[in-house]
Parts: C-alpha cells; structure tokens; sequence
C-alpha cells in the first residue's frame, strides 16, 4: 500500500489584513471560559461576511513590504499593481521607485 502525503491547503486563508476586531457579545465574566464570536472589518472599513472565533486567526506584525503578483498598468513614473493574494479591488498606484 502506497502512502501519500496530503499537500492540500486551506483555501480560505487570506493574506489581507484585518483592522478592526470587534466582538459580537458583550465582555464575558471572566469566570466563563466560552469562546467569543468576533466581526472582521478589512482596510476598507467593510465588513467580512460571517464570524470567527479567536482560534480561526493569526496576529500577524505589519509589514512594510508587499508581495506583487502583476504590474497592471505602467505610466510614466507610476505603476497599478495587482497585490499577491488579495483580489482586484485592492490594486493600486505605486511610484516605481518604491519597487525593491
């Protein structure tokens, strides 16, 4: 019997960054030990459709460097960019000197 290694990836993993937690219920006593259902809001203040517990997340750091998946446009000195992993709303303009 042939044994093979499960190389799926969770597909709904998201490399977009998520501003605002809010919780849905009001603060537990801290004698309750129950998982609080939390809103996302995402960079462009809209919320994310559903909810998620704490465990579903991951506290990243900011990151001053962004992965490009394509250049879109060119100008002049700018460049429309579309973001690795984030969906076409979220192109935008960048000066081509802040390429590394």
């Amino acid at each position: 019997m042939e044994h093979r290694t499960n190389n799926k990836t969770c597909a709904w993993w998201h490399r977009e960054r998520f501003h605002d937690l809010r919780c849905l219920s009001r603060e537990l006593d801290k004698r309750e030990e129950r998982a609080v259902p939390k809103t996302l809001v995402d960079q462009n203040g809209q919320d994310i459709e559903g909810s998620f517990y704490g465990e579903e997340l991951q506290k990243t750091l900011h990151n001053d460097v962004y992965l490009i998946e394509k250049v879109v446009r060119k100008k002049r000195y700018k460049l429309l960019v579309k973001w690795l992993g984030l969906d076409k709303r979220h192109n935008s303009w960048i000066d081509k000197t802040d390429m590394v």
